[in-house]
């Protein structure tokens, strides 16, 4: 094989593997939100996560609901079923967390978790 051919196929299955991750659809499996400084600093003020246990006594557990204010909830109505596993088509979803109050802090942070 010439050394050509052979560029040429490692070039083509760097492209194909990358679209066959692709196509997998992903799962929204856990988020957490957290209170952060102005620079987005972690603070140790308030935490919401989607887990059924507690992580810590300060933490609350944080609820999905799909769409806006109204729309049916995706997890929940107990901690037990706090943890999502919400398939994600292609393109944009919406959702709104719902959780405890915690205290008066203007700036937070959120990470969402995919696939376990």
């Amino acid at each position: 094989m010439t050394a050509r051919i052979k560029s040429t196929m490692v070039l083509l299955g760097c492209l194909i593997l990358p679209f066959g991750q692709a196509v997998a659809q992903p799962r929204l499996t856990d988020v957490t939100v957290f209170t952060t400084d102005s620079s987005g600093n972690f603070q140790e003020v308030d935490y919401w996560d989607t887990r059924p246990t507690l992580s810590s006594p300060d933490t609350f557990i944080a609820f999905i609901q799909s769409g806006s204010s109204g729309g049916p909830f995706l997890t929940g109505p107990t901690a037990a079923d706090a943890r999502p596993n919400i398939s994600l088509s292609l393109g944009s979803s919406s959702f709104r967390l719902v959780g405890n109050a915690g205290f008066n802090t203007p700036y937070f942070g959120i990470n969402l978790f995919f696939n376990g």
